[in-house]
Formats: structure tokens, sequence, C-alpha cells
């Protein structure tokens, strides 16, 4: 959820990469069609999530065509 929720800072209008929203853009990558993702828990209890998409998205000049606006 907190990496959809990067949404709200998504510049729609003008698209292109930025770090606040990478993770979000990524994942709704519309020319994605797989996904794997995998966890592990350190003894700390820290959860690390890793995701590997294909084919994979943020392509420079391509997000106006990937990144689609949210329906209401």
């Amino acid at each position: 959820k907190a990496w959809y929720d990067e949404n709200e800072f998504y510049d729609y209008v003008f698209g292109g990469f930025s770090g606040a929203t990478a993770h979000f853009t990524q994942l709704v990558w519309a020319s994605t069609n797989s996904v794997g993702c995998g966890y592990a828990v350190s003894e700390t209890k820290t959860i690390f999530v890793v995701c590997n998409y294909f084919p994979h998205g943020n392509i420079p000049g391509e997000y106006q065509n990937n990144v689609k606006k949210p329906q209401s």
C-alpha cells in the first residue's frame, strides 16, 4: 500500500521519473506483465520486500503511455 500511495505525488500532466514516486510508477507500469516478489525478516524484525518486474518500467520517455491517472 505504501508504494501505491506515492501516486498522490505523481505529476500526471508531465509524467517522468521522480524518486518520490518510483515505486508507484513501476507498480502500475502498463507494459509490465510479470511480477515476482519476495521478502525477508531480519533478526530485529525489519521486513525487506523486493520485487522484480518484466518488462521493467520507469523508462524515460514512456511515462505518458504507461502511467495512467486512476479512474474515479
